[in-house]
């Protein structure tokens, strides 16, 4: 028997590449900037507050999707968060006093972090369904594993 993997080693390897890259080059960013330790404190409160946000949003998505209730009150402050982060982020970024390819790296940087998060999450819990449906089919006894649904009246 056979089972469709619904991720493979290169989207796992790019996906952790593309959180913790993103994370390790905007504090490479914030770290080398001269800016006061309290605008670094506020950036990368931003960006925590992004990735939790945006994991969030994307679950409630999901669980909705695969039919799994979920709170409408949960979700609303999850959006919330990610709006209030975003804006957070793009008001900051356009007061501050940086060069314009800064601004970029830091727009770029902190963008691949959330989408990095998003796509480790996903990873995860494609991983954890394929788990429990393998452990579900091995939980049958030998011969209801290959019995047919095809049950065909005589008359």
């Amino acid at each position: 028997m056979s089972q469709k993997q619904s991720h493979n080693v290169a989207f796992d390897m790019f996906a952790w590449l593309a959180l913790f890259g993103g994370i390790i080059v905007y504090a490479i960013g914030l770290f080398r900037s001269r800016m006061e330790v309290n605008e670094m404190g506020f950036y990368f409160a931003v960006l925590v507050l992004g990735l939790f946000a945006t994991i969030s949003v994307q679950e409630v998505l999901r669980n909705r999707h695969e039919g799994i209730p979920t709170s409408s009150v949960y979700f609303s402050i999850a959006m919330m968060s990610l709006i209030t982060a975003l804006t957070m982020f793009i008001i900051a970024l356009f007061r501050v006093d940086l060069l314009p390819s800064e601004i970029g790296f830091y727009g770029i940087s902190y963008f691949l972090t959330l989408f990095g998060a998003i796509c480790v999450q996903k990873m995860i819990r494609d991983r954890e369904n394929l788990g429990s449906k393998i452990m579900l089919v091995s939980e049958k006894t030998p011969n209801t594993i290959f019995e047919t649904s095809n049950n065909h009246d005589e008359n």
